[in-house]
């Protein structure tokens, strides 16, 4: 009878869990949307102030001004992937009046011990400062997956909407082979387009023959600009997934 009765008593609610979402553009909205289905309370700053019909989420989402607002009864601070443009301040797209330093959210973790800061892309210095309690959620291999597809996906978008040609048939170069260029690569190569890749590492440009690309090595001496000349000529697109200006001046005006 005393395990019945054990058995039958209902278990107490998860107390709900406060999160700050920061900054970010439309993306940042679906996280709040999915924190409240979460059972989550969700308190967003540097949004917008039309990012949510908030009256829709039974007061459980709030629209800020301040940080100190916002982070009032957070336990976890969420910033955008990137977390940073200019590695001062959290990027925040939607509302250019706000401005959330990092030097303030160090303040804040300082005060409070307790409190968790996530973010995509988090500055090197913010994560060894705080190495339990600053994560870096870019690190993580399924997410940086997923990210890739849907930039490369985006970049296909672009370039349809910027020519006046089909992408079938069209000569088109990808530079470098990342996780990006890898995902560009096979969505270029399955509409048709004849796919040229550019990269260092001689496994890439295995890995990209065997799939059906044109392999150009990069920093190549024996040819002008360091091999990619061939690309100034020939070429309807030409999408560079490198961090860095690997394109040269002389390239581009041909």
């Amino acid at each position: 009878m005393i395990v019945a009765q054990s058995q039958n008593q209902a278990h107490p609610p998860t107390p709900a869990v406060a999160v700050a979402v920061i900054g970010g553009d439309a993306r940042m909205t679906y996280v709040a949307e999915r924190l409240t289905e979460l059972a989550c309370s969700v308190s967003l700053l540097g949004c917008g102030s039309d990012c949510l019909p908030c009256e829709e989420h039974g007061g459980s989402i709030r629209l800020c001004s301040t940080l100190p607002k916002a982070a009032e009864h957070a336990a976890v601070l969420l910033l955008p992937l990137p977390s940073t443009r200019d590695g001062q301040t959290v990027w925040c797209p939607r509302d250019a009046s706000c401005t959330v330093t990092f030097d303030e959210l160090a303040a804040l973790l300082d005060r409070r011990p307790e409190l968790l800061l996530f973010g995509g892309r988090l500055p090197a210095a913010l994560t060894r400062q705080y190495p339990d309690r600053a994560v870096d959620y870019y690190h993580a291999e399924a997410l940086q997956l997923r990210n890739a597809y849907i930039t490369a996906e985006a970049a296909l978008m672009t370039a349809m909407q910027l020519t006046d040609r089909t992408l079938r048939g069209a000569t088109v170069a990808v530079i470098g082979y990342g996780r990006i260029g890898r995902m560009l690569s096979r969505l270029l190569l399955a509409l048709g387009a004849d796919v040229t890749v550019c990269a260092r590492r001689e496994e890439a440009l295995l890995w990209a023959a065997t799939e059906g690309c044109h392999p150009l090595p990069l920093e190549n001496t024996d040819r002008p600009c360091g091999g990619l000349f061939p690309l100034c000529y020939g070429y309807s697109v030409i999408f560079n997934t490198v961090p860095a200006h690997v394109l040269t001046c002389e390239q581009l005006s041909h």
